[in-house]
C-alpha cells in the first residue's frame, strides 16, 4: 500500500520542472522532508516555466515573452509589434529599451538600489526578479514597494513581517516590502492617439483594496520623439544623500496627461492600486512607416492654389523621410490625386474616347450601307416601271 504523506514532507520538484502525475516519492525520500526530487518531474515545454519548486502545472508565458525548454522564467523577446490597419505593422525594440534603463539607473536596474518616485520608493529588476531587501535567498519579485520600516533610510529592512493585519476595525500600515511583481504578465507594444510605446505589465501578491484580484505594477517606456539618442546619452539617475535614486521623467501614470488614455489600454480587472510608472524615452518609438505620414492642407491662396505638407499621426523616429510638399489647386482635397494620377486617368479617358468614336464610325458606315442599299434598290424599280 501507499504511504500516507503529510503535506508538509512532500516532495517537491526544482523550479522550472512539474511533477508527473505518475510519480509517488519513495518512504525515504518523504522521511527527508522537502527535497527536490528529479525522478518523475517533467521539464516545462518551450514557452511556458515552472516559478517554484513544487509546481503542479506549467505557466504559459504572457504576451510579448517566450521561454525555452525546462525554464524556472519567461523572458521578453527582442522586438514586439502592434498591428494596426496598416500593411506592416509597428515595431519596437525591447533590447534597446532595456540597454537604456540599464544605462540609466546603473546598480539599480538589477535590484542594488532604491528608486524613489513622488516620495514612493521601490527596487525594480526589470526583466530579472530581484530577492526582498534585507532578505538573501528570499522570495523574488520584479518590483519591491517600499513601506514603514522597510524604507530605506530607516532602521529594520524586513523586520516586521505580515504587520498587514486587521486590529478591530482598522487595518495596520504594512511595514514589510510589497510584492508587486511576482511575475511579468505581459510585454506589449502601446500604440494610442499621438502616444506609443511598450509597457511590462507584472503580477503581484498583495491583495487590491476593495476587489477580489491583487495588486501589480506596469511600467511604460513611452515614445519621445522629441530627442534622439543617436546625438544624446539617457539621462543617468541622480542619487541622493541617503543613496537613493532619482530617475528624469520617471513618474506615475496618474500624474501624467495621458493617464486616461492609458486607462483604456489596460486589461479589465486591473486594480487601481497598481504601482503604475512611465519613462519617456526615445529608444521607446517605432520606426517611421510611411503611413504615418499624413497630408495637411495650408490655406488658399490669391493664385488659386495651396501648399499640402505632412505631418506624423503619432510619435516614432526613423524610417522613410517626410514626403515632399507639393502645390494643388483650392478645389483639390486632403488625398487629392497626384499628378502622376492625373495623367494616367486623362490617357484612360482619351482612349475610352476613341473607342467610343471609332465605334460610332463603324456604326454610321453599316447604316450608310445599309440605307444606300435600300434606296438604291427603289430607284431602280421606278425606273423600269417608268419604260
Amino acid at each position: 500500500s501507499l504511504p500516507i504523506v503529510s503535506p508538509h514532507c512532500a516532495a517537491r520538484c526544482p523550479s522550472s520542472v512539474h511533477a508527473s502525475q505518475a510519480y509517488i516519492p519513495s518512504p525515504q525520500t518523504l522521511h527527508r522532508g522537502v527535497v527536490f526530487a528529479e525522478e518523475g518531474c517533467q521539464p516545462c515545454p518551450p514557452g511556458s516555466f515552472a516559478p517554484a519548486a513544487g509546481s503542479q502545472s506549467c505557466l504559459m508565458c504572457g504576451h510579448g515573452l517566450w521561454s525555452e525548454r525546462g525554464s524556472s522564467s519567461c523572458t521578453s523577446a527582442p522586438v514586439v509589434e502592434k498591428s494596426d490597419l496598416a500593411p506592416e505593422p509597428l515595431t519596437f525594440n525591447v533590447t534597446a529599451l532595456v540597454a537604456a534603463w540599464r544605462y540609466s539607473l546603473g546598480d539599480a536596474a538589477f535590484g542594488r538600489g532604491v528608486l524613489e518616485v513622488a516620495g514612493q520608493q521601490y527596487i525594480i529588476g526589470l526583466l530579472e526578479a530581484v530577492p526582498e531587501p534585507g532578505q538573501e535567498g528570499g522570495e523574488l519579485s520584479h518590483v519591491w514597494e517600499l513601506h514603514g520600516d522597510s524604507r530605506e533610510g530607516l532602521p529594520g529592512i524586513g523586520e516586521r513581517a505580515c504587520d498587514n493585519v486587521d486590529v478591530g476595525n482598522t487595518v495596520s500600515m504594512p511595514s514589510d516590502p510589497q510584492r508587486l511583481g511576482s511575475r511579468i504578465v505581459a510585454v506589449e507594444a502601446v500604440s494610442l492617439p499621438g502616444l506609443r510605446g511598450v509597457r511590462v505589465q507584472y503580477e503581484g501578491e498583495e491583495p487590491c483594496p476593495g476587489m477580489s484580484g491583487k495588486r501589480g505594477a506596469s511600467l511604460f517606456f513611452r515614445c519621445d520623439a522629441t530627442v534622439d539618442y543617436m546625438y544624446a546619452m539617457p539621462p543617468v539617475a541622480a542619487r541622493d544623500e541617503r543613496g537613493i535614486y532619482h530617475l528624469e521623467g520617471l513618474r506615475f501614470v496618474a500624474s501624467a496627461p495621458f493617464a486616461a488614455l492609458v486607462a483604456t489600454s489596460l486589461p479589465p480587472g486591473t486594480c487601481a492600486d497598481d504601482a503604475a510608472l512611465a519613462w519617456p524615452t526615445p529608444l521607446a518609438c517605432p520606426p517611421c512607416r510611411k503611413v504615418d505620414w499624413a497630408e495637411q492642407p495650408g490655406e488658399c491662396g490669391a493664385d488659386g492654389m495651396r501648399e499640402v505638407t505632412f505631418v506624423l499621426v503619432g510619435p516614432c523616429l526613423g524610417g522613410p523621410d517626410r514626403p515632399a510638399a507639393r502645390r494643388e489647386a483650392c478645389g483639390g482635397s486632403v488625398g487629392a490625386a497626384t499628378e502622376a494620377e492625373i495623367e494616367g486617368m486623362l490617357k484612360v479617358v482619351v482612349v475610352v474616347a476613341m473607342i467610343i468614336g471609332l465605334a460610332l464610325i463603324i456604326y454610321a458606315a453599316y447604316l450608310h450601307r445599309k440605307y444606300h442599299a435600300r434606296y438604291a434598290g427603289a430607284g431602280n424599280a421606278a425606273l423600269r416601271y417608268g419604260r
